[in-house]
């Protein structure tokens, strides 16, 4: 299983994207987890956009033709495309300014994207993806306010006190406790495929990055978390 998220395409990096893909088809993953914020959707984010850069009909142009790509890279895996908060965009674009056309087939995410087009899976509302007994989330929809915690993987063990792979938070890292009873919690972040310095965050600690999950029959897991330079 590959699992990749946060190119937020169109504001992906090329060559962090092509060294991923490089990587993967090394592993010949049956099986490709999109893990969210695969598109950006600025034109359409509450937050203050840039009037020269909305033209959200390129941008999801440019998701189509993403998807397009990653399907002629991996022609016999099955595909699946999780929705995180980025794509959630569209929702509450259309909550808040056509609320009349929800539920409308045609404004699913999934059909905007042409996903099936591609015969990739699309999930939804949040929910989680079980990758044997690795849950896997994108990383926004754990409970928020607590204290700033060491790396990204820390914060996802102190909210779900499991095994856990997280996106979202563009960084790599690895955080494991043992249990009273013995058990080892391990849980991860993986890195992003975007533009490092994008203007809202010039400063930052994020790393390009990606991961590779072996899944025994018996549902146990092994994951490659790998940064990309």
């Amino acid at each position: 299983m590959a699992i990749f998220s946060d190119v937020h395409v169109p504001y992906h990096r090329a060559d962090a994207v092509d060294a991923c893909i490089t990587k993967f088809e090394k592993f010949k993953p049956d099986c490709i987890l999109l893990n969210g914020d695969i598109a950006d959707c600025f034109s359409i984010s509450r937050w203050e956009k840039d009037p020269r850069a909305r033209n959200f009909k390129e941008e999801v142009q440019c998701v189509v033709q993403f998807l397009s790509f990653i399907r002629s890279k991996f022609p016999k895996a099955r595909i699946v495309y999780k929705l995180g908060n980025h794509e959630e965009r569209w929702y509450s674009y259309l909550f808040l300014k056509a609320p009349e056309l929800v539920g409308l087939e045609f404004t699913d995410f999934a059909s905007l994207v042409h996903a099936s087009d591609y015969g990739i899976e699309v999930i939804d509302q949040q929910r989680i993806v079980n990758l044997g007994k690795l849950p896997v989330l994108h990383g926004h929809e754990l409970p928020k306010g607590l204290t700033n915690p060491v790396n990204p993987a820390r914060g996802a063990f102190l909210r779900t006190i499991d095994c856990v792979l997280i996106g979202h938070h563009h960084r790599t890292s690895e955080h494991t406790e043992q249990s009273m009873g013995g058990r080892m919690i391990t849980t991860w972040s993986t890195g992003c495929l975007c533009d490092l310095t994008p203007e809202y965050a010039r400063l930052n600690r994020w790393n390009h990055g990606a991961a590779h999950v072996e899944i025994s029959n018996g549902g146990d897991f092994h994951v490659t978390n790998f940064r990309i330079r």
